[in-house]
């Protein structure tokens, strides 16, 4: 295989093994070990619970997939693991709204910020959704 001087292979027989998809590994462990009084490993955060597949069982979330989002569930799941107290919460990234909808379901006041007009329109049709009587 030929590369480039300072070009990584992704993968080839004979690789070193510390470089895995472009990254180094040892550096990687040498953070880990750096930090490893801070981090804290929480099992049940899951794929399914950290991106957005989680919220196909959440009735207005599950008529708009946006695969950049993450779940309703883990905003939940944030606020109640950390005993955080009601009071406004401001997401600069909104998407679609989910950590807004969660928040304000937990009584929070919640403020968004969205560059893609998508989000809102998403977003404003979930909240008049709510609105009709079935």
């Amino acid at each position: 295989m030929v590369r480039h001087r300072g070009q990584h292979a992704f993968w080839s027989a004979g690789l070193d093994t510390r470089h895995i998809a472009g990254r180094d590994t040892r550096q990687r462990a040498l953070l880990l070990a750096r930090f490893a009084d801070r981090i804290v490993p929480y099992p049940e955060l899951n794929r399914a619970l950290v991106s957005y597949q989680a919220n196909r069982f959440v009735p207005l979330l599950r008529w708009f997939r946006y695969k950049e989002g993450f779940s309703y569930a883990l905003v939940q799941s944030i606020i109640q693991k950390l005993e955080l107290v009601p009071g406004k919460l401001l997401d600069p990234f909104a998407g679609v709204g989910t950590a807004l909808l969660a928040a304000r379901d937990f009584g929070w006041q919640p403020l968004g910020i969205e560059l893609l007009p998508i989000g809102p329109w998403i977003l404003k049709t979930w909240l008049s959704a709510e609105q009709i009587s079935p």
